[in-house]
């Protein structure tokens, strides 16, 4: 018994074991209980109606559901769709009703499933069912056209030989791994170099802190780039998703959240350097903060999914610009360079301040 006593002890002086085993777990229970444990106000997802005549009040009763926004003259679906993706930074549907069809765009194969469904679900109600009280129609005196076919449109369905599943996981992990490569690759390296004692050779070689940085980050990057291009290797091999290869706009997103995070990096890596925290220490608060973000920037959970004060942090965070940015590309759209301002003033301002304040060595 006192042997076992002994270990325990020294377990709860191991920071990084009392973290993996105590910390996170309650972290998981705190995302994940807050999204799927009703811990806020629910959202609605919305949804655009353009619709002509006696439609336009026929499936308004699609508001008990959804978040109908009226909106008129829409000349093109598709890039009204995508638009409204990377403004809102989650999937959008449009609904385009006219007197002979009703059109579904959306750029998720499930909300537009749903949606789809929800229509044809009025349709029928409208068409056939008036006399159901339980559910709001039309007045008796309006005469609506026969059945009209409703048919759904996914955007980027056809903009890529892959299904979208494989494309969006793929451009996520692509993102994630980005900025993962940035925290963790960044602040792991410095700290490797501190244990082995390789930093004070800086002070002998008289090599300049921003050479220092910027070779750290530079060995960082490369790592990113080769452990990338075998993910896109895979994506091409599996689902055909290694398209995403030869897209800019994917490759934007990714360096602006690799260069966000490496200054970070440099700033948690200054713990170690002065010795005010253990090499371990500092991986740990590296992956904690990554973790951190990636649940919570619309990477692993959808905005839409969030209760409504939870999207609301993720709206603020600039990793969720970088996020609908890549998306909207990888669906085959061309997104604005707009939405890229505020993640890439965040981008600047941290990895300059990374630079400004990293000390590689301790001064004597």
């Amino acid at each position: 018994m006192s042997s076992a006593i002994l270990f325990a002890k020294a377990y709860f002086k191991n920071k990084s074991s009392v973290f993996w085993i105590t910390v996170f777990p309650i972290f998981l229970l705190l995302i994940f209980g807050n999204i799927y444990g009703g811990g806020g106000e629910e959202q609605k997802i919305p949804v655009y109606l353009s619709a002509e005549g006696d439609w336009k009040n026929a499936l308004a009763v699609l508001n008990g559901t959804f978040e109908i926004r009226l909106v008129q003259g829409v000349e093109n679906p598709v890039q009204f769709v995508l638009n409204k993706t990377l403004e809102t930074r989650r999937p959008a549907t449009l609904v385009v009703a006219k007197a002979d069809s009703i059109d579904v765009y959306s750029t998720s194969a499930i909300w537009g499933k749903i949606v789809s469904e929800a229509v044809r679900g009025v349709v029928y109600n409208v068409t056939y069912s008036r006399f159901m009280s339980r559910i709001p129609i039309m007045p008796i005196p309006v005469v609506l056209p026969s059945t009209p076919n409703v048919t759904l449109t996914v955007i980027g369905a056809n903009a890529t030989r892959a299904s979208l599943g494989p494309v969006r996981i793929t451009t996520t992990l692509m993102l994630v791994q980005a900025f993962s490569s940035g925290i963790t690759g960044v602040a792991g390296l410095i700290a490797a170099l501190v244990a082995a004692g390789l930093h004070k050779r800086i002070v002998l070689f008289g090599v300049s802190r921003l050479k220092t940085a910027l070779n750290v980050v530079a060995a960082t990057l490369i790592f990113s780039l080769a452990s990338t291009l075998m993910l896109l290797a895979v994506a091409q091999t599996m689902f055909k998703a290694g398209h995403l290869l030869l897209n800019p706009y994917v490759w934007i997103a990714y360096l602006l959240n690799f260069f966000m995070f490496a200054g970070v990096g440099l700033l948690l890596s200054n713990a170690v350097t002065q010795g005010r925290a253990a090499p371990q220490t500092i991986i740990t608060t590296s992956v904690m903060i990554f973790l951190t973000f990636a649940f919570i920037s619309n990477y692993f959970i959808p905005l839409e999914v969030m209760p409504r004060g939870m999207a609301q942090i993720a709206l603020a965070l600039p990793t969720s610009y970088t996020a609908s940015y890549a998306y909207v590309a990888a669906l085959g759209g061309t997104p604005t360079p707009d939405v890229l301002m505020y993640p890439t003033a965040a981008t600047a301002a941290l990895f300059t301040l990374g630079l400004l304040l990293f000390k590689p060595y301790r001064k004597p």
